[in-house]
């Protein structure tokens, strides 16, 4: 019951976030679904700058307390890498890099996933590509109450 519940909360309130936004230069952040799909179409993106980007931890009601993110080179494999992860200040309203939101890709691969625990659900977060070598997706699936 509680894997149903971390599927269908999200699910309901994400799916109320139907339209696009745009997100870093050249990603951007599909919102139709229960998850958050982005392309990124350069190897490497500047930082996010608006508050609009991303991915919000809190949706009306429904806080966000994981997420996994996924990956995927759009042909062959990655070169390596990493996908720098920001997180929106809502003191300061600025993007600021979190090193332990960094994933590292591993070269050679086509896809790779890490998953990540949010112990205060106030803001937004992105991932941004840096020196992945190609063009890329990156799905965000998160779970809440």
């Amino acid at each position: 019951m509680r894997y149903l519940r971390a599927i269908l909360i999200p699910l309901i309130a994400l799916a109320s976030l139907a339209v696009p936004v745009k997100a870093e230069a050249g990603c951007t952040y599909d919102a139709s679904t229960f998850s958050l799909e982005t392309t990124c179409t350069l190897a490497t993106e500047a930082a996010p700058t608006l508050e609009t980007e991303g991915f919000p931890l809190r949706t009306g009601q429904t806080l966000i307390h994981s997420l996994t993110v996924h990956v995927e080179a759009t042909a062959g494999n990655f070169t390596g890498g990493t996908y720098d992860g920001y997180v929106w200040n809502v003191l300061t309203l600025k993007w600021n890099i979190n090193p332990d939101l960094v994933i590292n890709v591993v070269a050679g691969k086509p896809r790779q996933a890490k998953a990540f625990v949010v112990s205060g659900p106030v803001g937004r977060v992105a991932w941004v590509p840096t020196g992945v070598g190609q063009a890329s997706k990156v799905w965000i699936v998160a779970s809440g109450d």
